[in-house]
């Protein structure tokens, strides 16, 4: 069974659970209950869209509330600094430490855990880093939805942050807060569990293979998509479409030599990729 196949079946299984669900109680690990430090949940809006885009450039962007260029089944406002996949990894560690409690309350950690977990190297400069990316996840405002209005969310992607924090242990840590809200995005079968291991295999600085790993791991069997359909939707900041192409082409050749995929071919224009043979941990 698929990853995509899997959380459907899951996704479901929850609603009849949360049917009227308390969000303020609600506890993602019960939503998704094979979410693990293996494959972990990621909302499809945020892996088939712009939202966090495959930029490297130092400089970003400041967005003022305009339209994110997605598939056309999520409709996706955002205002706030531009995000990347470095911001997208962030939150994705962040969730992963926050499925095992009520959503709205504190989660503590320590920072040394989360760069651990990112795979990022042990030093000050990615300490920063993480603090950079948790203070631009949490001055966003983000409204998102799908087209058939099953689920949809409005706010932040973090509501408070607090990096001089003291856990119930009495210890000085970080603390995050989400919207309880944000449950919205993962109870309907919206969601991918994303390979953790696979995406830090590909390094920071490969962000077009980063997207391009989420963008296909979102699909059971990815429909072939133009390269001026990719250049739309990831936002990379190329301008000339034909040198796209070739970062396309680099791309997908690390996906294919990191085992992520099997085989690809660019054929007029358009990207056709086999996805290598996968089953959730523990799942036959």
């Amino acid at each position: 069974m698929s990853g995509v196949d899997f959380a459907n079946m899951k996704a479901k299984e929850a609603q009849a659970r949360l049917a009227n669900p308390s969000y303020e109680q609600a506890v993602l690990e019960l939503i998704l209950p094979d979410w693990n430090e293996l494959y972990r949940g990621v909302p499809n809006g945020f892996l088939r869209s712009g939202l966090f885009t495959a930029r490297s450039k130092s400089i970003r962007n400041d967005i003022r509330g305009i339209k994110i260029a997605s598939l056309s089944n999520f409709d996706i406002f955002y205002k706030g600094q531009e995000l990347r996949q470095d911001d997208l990894s962030v939150w994705i560690a962040l969730m992963t430490r926050a499925k095992k409690q009520p959503i709205g309350d504190k989660i503590f950690f320590v920072a040394y855990s989360l760069v651990k977990d990112l795979g990022w190297s042990l030093n000050s400069v990615s300490y920063g880093k993480v603090k950079a990316c948790i203070e631009r996840l949490k001055l966003t405002s983000l409204k998102i939805g799908s087209k058939d209005q099953k689920s949809a969310y409005a706010g932040s992607l973090i509501r408070d942050f607090a990096y001089d924090a003291i856990d119930e242990h009495g210890n000085m840590s970080w603390m995050i807060r989400l919207e309880p809200e944000i449950a919205k995005l993962f109870v309907n079968e919206n969601t991918t569990f994303l390979e953790w291991e696979e995406r830090k295999k590909l390094g920071t600085r490969s962000t077009l293979a980063q997207w391009l790993h989420g963008y296909f791991s979102s699909h059971t069997m990815p429909i072939p998509i133009a390269v001026a359909k990719i250049h739309e939707l990831c936002e990379s900041g190329q301008k000339s479409l034909p040198n796209f192409k070739i970062r396309v082409r680099q791309a997908l050749e690390h996906l294919v030599t990191s085992g992520c995929l099997l085989r690809y071919t660019i054929t007029n224009e358009v990207v056709h990729v086999t996805k290598a043979p996968r089953r959730l941990h523990g799942v036959d």
